[in-house]
């Protein structure tokens, strides 16, 4: 069994959206191309403070989670 990665591309949905108005060119939206490792069983996605620095977040859901323990 392989690893699955995915092309993806993040974009600032706010600028998106004030693209889509008019208010801002296409151009200028702030996105970010990314390969990422799949994970079947995720239903979530995670970046780090770079990646939302660079995209132009202030604030993302933050959600407290542990890594499973195996004994």
């Amino acid at each position: 069994m392989g690893l699955i990665y995915a092309d993806v591309e993040l974009f600032n949905v706010d600028d998106k959206a004030l693209a889509r108005r008019g208010y801002l060119p296409e151009a200028e939206v702030r996105r970010l191309g990314a390969r990422a490792l799949v994970d079947s069983g995720a239903y979530m996605l995670s970046i780090n403070e770079e990646t939302k620095t660079q995209l132009g977040r202030r604030y993302w859901t933050n959600r407290r989670w542990n890594w499973p323990t195996i004994a």
